[in-house]
């Protein structure tokens, strides 16, 4: 009878006793492996950088959310109250803001940098005034585009109709009917040897100087393009295409670097930084 009670004793004891943990502070996890409550835990992360945007590494496994603003996309802000990217306030145009819109350093907001101008519209009021009206554009939809009274007062690409309204230009001497061609937007007659200048001659239809340019696309060398008052290629942009680069655009006859968001958005052999929304 002793015995069967001591041998009952000692199998309560035995089952009472903890199991021995997995891992402790001298007892370390394998590689890739983290202790978490004695047990080793298989780990996806070691740092934040390698899990996706919106999601931070906690314990080693990526989780939604966010630890710091590097954890969110460029130009959100992690709100540490709710571990959740949130917008915030913008300091670059090109990684900040979306296409046609620009960053008020003095408010933080991206807004319009077009305003109104190619939004639909039905009647003039919708444009706001201001010398905006509502065009047809030739895609049964109408447009609100600006007045005008020279050329100079249009977009780069438009030229000014004789109803003082900014309308597309001709983009080549393709669009052009025969025997006239396109400068500068507009469509002209072809010049012939004896119709230039002294201080030009002629090239397929186009007054020029000898070694000189055409159009932009005569004007081989990055961030250059060809200012007609002289028929010469110089440095400088009128729009993106000049840069001579996918990750590159025209900014005030300037050309800086684009933002990106993805790898699509920049130029052959460069990557998109997140962390930076650079391309590089």
């Amino acid at each position: 009878m002793f015995a069967m009670v001591m041998t009952w004793l000692m199998l309560f004891f035995l089952g009472c006793q903890s199991e021995v943990p997995e891992c402790t502070e001298s007892i370390p996890c394998g590689f890739g492996e983290t202790c978490q409550a004695g047990v080793c835990v298989a780990q996806s992360c070691a740092t934040s950088a390698q899990c996706e945007m919106e999601n931070y590494c906690s314990k080693g496994s990526c989780v939604s959310g966010c630890e710091s603003d590097q954890d969110c996309y460029p130009g959100d802000v992690c709100d540490p109250d709710t571990n959740s990217c949130a917008s915030g306030f913008c300091t670059d145009t090109h990684i900040d803001c979306d296409f046609k819109e620009f960053c008020n350093a003095v408010t933080g907001e991206c807004v319009e940098g077009s305003g109104i101008y190619c939004k639909e519209c039905e009647v003039n009021a919708d444009c706001g005034g201001n010398g905006n009206v509502c065009m047809h554009w030739g895609l049964e939809r109408d447009f609100c585009g600006v007045t005008c009274e020279q050329d100079d007062d249009c977009p780069i690409t438009q030229i000014c109709s004789s109803d003082l309204l900014c309308v597309d230009g001709c983009k080549d001497d393709e669009s052009c009917p025969t025997g006239l061609v396109c400068e500068v937007g507009r469509c002209i007659e072809a010049c012939t040897n004896t119709s230039c200048p002294e201080d030009k001659i002629c090239v397929e239809g186009h007054c020029t100087v000898e070694g000189g340019c055409i159009t932009s696309a005569d004007c081989p060398e990055p961030v250059t393009y060809c200012d007609l008052s002289i028929s010469l290629c110089v440095p400088g942009c009128q729009v993106d295409s000049d840069c001579k680069s996918a990750g590159l655009e025209c900014v005030n006859e300037s050309c800086e670097a684009k933002g990106c968001l993805a790898n699509f958005y920049c130029g052959f052999g460069e990557v998109c930084d997140l962390n930076s929304g650079q391309c590089v």
